[in-house]
């Protein structure tokens, strides 16, 4: 297991319908996208980072972003995802992808490395804490999957189905008897909490946090996050309305 090579592949793009740039929405003239990679690099167990956007013109701040920072990104198909992850992941020879989207700024490291451990130390074929998307403890916002490039390679060869294409892992978590799979969850339900940015509501929760954080310098984690929103119930009830039931609504 030493050898093999774990990247977070977060998927990226500019033309969001609900809430367009999201991405790129900038926070302390910093765009959002800079605090999910800020975020991600504190992993201790994932090896690279790379973005994967589509092969659309608008998408180009995502790529110009990239480039400027370093940071290594992949262009591929506008609507099948399951295909734009297979070939980034082939590209820069990924053997565990830790899948991951752009409307999560504020994901925790620890939980993506809790969520490595408990991959590479079983015969899992997909670990998550968000999927399949029922009985969640975790706040949106808060989503890691895990699987291989081999599961990835076999998915891309068979997924046919619009929505699984669109969305990379449903396939996989409709196959109970193909893949053997394991959901996360935390001792206490935090699911009431909505940390995703889909909507204006979570952009301004989310702005609120990091100026807050930054300003205080108080490290970004779940728990953190989770305390101050239990002090601070006028943030916190910011985006509360849109904390609907989950759909399958994730950025791509």
């Amino acid at each position: 297991m030493i050898n093999r090579k774990i990247a977070a592949i977060i998927q990226a793009r500019i033309g969001s319908t609900r809430l367009p740039k999201k991405a790129m929405l900038k926070v302390l003239n910093k765009p959002l996208l800079h605090y999910m990679i800020g975020q991600v690099k504190k992993s201790k167990k994932i090896n690279d980072i790379i973005i994967v956007t589509s092969i659309k013109k608008e998408n180009s701040v995502i790529r110009n972003f990239c480039k400027k920072n370093g940071i290594k990104c992949f262009s591929g198909s506008d609507k099948n995802l399951v295909n734009r992850y297979y070939l980034a992941a082939k590209k820069f020879n990924i053997d565990i992808i830790v899948r991951l989207t752009s409307d999560c700024p504020l994901i925790d490291s620890h939980i993506i490395d809790k969520l490595i451990e408990k991959y590479t130390s079983s015969k899992y074929d997909f670990v998550a804490n968000t999927s399949p998307p029922y009985n969640l403890t975790y706040p949106d916002g808060m989503d890691v999957e895990i699987f291989s490039s081999k599961i990835l390679k076999f998915v891309n060869s068979k997924c046919k189905i619009k929505t699984d294409l669109e969305h990379v892992t449903p396939y996989i978590w409709r196959k109970k008897k193909k893949f053997k799979q394991f959901k996360q969850n935390l001792k206490k339900n935090l699911s009431h909490l909505r940390l995703t940015v889909d909507y204006s509501e979570d952009f301004e929760l989310i702005r609120n946090i990091i100026i807050y954080f930054k300003k205080n310098k108080i490290n970004i984690n779940l728990n953190n996050i989770r305390k101050y929103l239990a002090s601070n119930p006028d943030v916190y009830l910011i985006n509360k309305k849109r904390n609907k039931n989950f759909k399958l609504n994730h950025e791509h």
